[in-house]
Order: structure tokens, then C-alpha cells, then sequence
């Protein structure tokens, strides 16, 4: 996600990891937080009722506009959430409108900053822009800091635009991996 240059990129990538999921497993639950971000949400009862999991898909064919619905999502995305089912409660905290909450969950619950990366980047339409884009960055850059992955904290300095930034982090993980090294010689 992080990688792509274009929204197009962003797009083929998440589409194409979207379909591998529900090829793999035939489960919609897998994918539904792709589709959703990729807009095609109105594709997600359909796949539920392919499944024969009649119950989410009358839930999916919702109207999410409205505000009961969304707050229907929220309910669920909880108990989701309580159940580590992480990646279905991003699901349910987007279609509730709740984007910081959905990016929590893949980032921090389910540990998977790649992921989350190609959310962000989806979030902005490809376009890098936007309050949701802006704090799902500022999310993923704490992740990387907090767990001292240089090179990630890089890439997002640099998709920023803030390239001073991104070259003291490349540098600071070029000097923490040399020390390392050293440290492994024993000597």
C-alpha cells in the first residue's frame, strides 16, 4: 500500500488481494473490509447470500446512511472486537463511519501495519489527502516509532512529502541495524 504510486496501483492492489481472500476461503468475512473501502460494499450481500449466511447479508444490504444502521455497525463492531475478530470489526467501524476505529483495530489489535497501510491509502481515494488520511498516518507513523521500524517510519515520512524526515529515519535504522551487527560478532 504503501508502495504504490498512483490511486490505480492502490486500487489493483486491494482489489487483487481482495479476491485472493474470498477465492481462498469462500468467506466473505475475509475480504468485506476491502470491498467496503473499495466502494463496492453493494457487492458484499451478494456474497453472503452465495455463502448461505442469509443473516449478514440482509445486514450488508443496509442502508448505512441512515443513522440507525450505522450505529447497528458500531454495536456489532464491538462485540466483534471482544471476540479478536479484529479485521470483521474494521469492517463493521467503517460501515458505522468510524475510520481512527477501523484503522485501531488492523494496526494496533491485529498487528498488521501493511494492512493498515493499504487502508490508509484507500481511505484517501489513492489521493493522499483527507483528515482520515492525514490521522491514519499519523497512526501508522506511531506504530513504526513505537516499535523502532526505522524503514517503515521512513516510508511514511517520504509518502508525506517530509524527506528530510524519511532520510533521518532511513539513517537512524542503517545505525541501529550496524549496531546490531556489531553486537552479534561478539565483539
Amino acid at each position: 500500500g504503501l508502495w504504490a504510486r498512483s490511486p490505480f496501483e492502490v486500487k489493483k492492489v486491494a482489489e487483487g488481494l481482495a479476491k485472493d481472500r474470498f477465492t481462498k476461503d469462500r468467506d466473505p468475512k475475509t475480504c468485506a473490509l476491502l470491498y467496503l473501502l473499495l466502494g463496492k460494499g453493494s457487492t458484499l450481500p451478494a456474497m453472503f447470500r452465495a455463502v448461505k449466511d442469509d443473516k449478514l447479508a440482509m445486514f450488508f444490504a443496509r442502508d448505512f446512511s441512515q443513522e440507525q444502521h450505522r450505529a447497528a455497525a458500531i454495536k456489532n463492531a464491538c462485540a466483534l472486537l471482544s471476540q479478536h475478530r479484529f479485521e470483521l470489526a474494521a469492517a463493521f467501524f467503517v460501515l458505522g463511519g468510524v475510520i481512527k476505529d477501523a484503522l485501531d483495530c488492523v494496526l494496533n489489535r491485529k498487528g498488521d501495519p501493511m494492512l493498515a497501510a493499504l487502508l490508509i491509502r484507500l481511505i484517501g481515494k489513492g489521493n493522499d489527502a483527507g483528515q482520515d488520511y492525514d490521522t491514519g498516518m499519523d497512526m501508522l507513523l506511531a506504530h513504526f516509532r513505537s516499535k523502532a521500524e526505522w524503514i517503515g517510519a521512513g516510508i511514511v515520512q517520504w509518502r508525506r512529502g517530509r524527506f528530510v524526515e524519511a532520510v533521518r529515519c532511513v539513517a537512524l535504522a542503517v545505525h541501529t541495524e550496524g549496531s546490531t551487527m556489531a553486537g552479534d560478532d561478539g565483539g
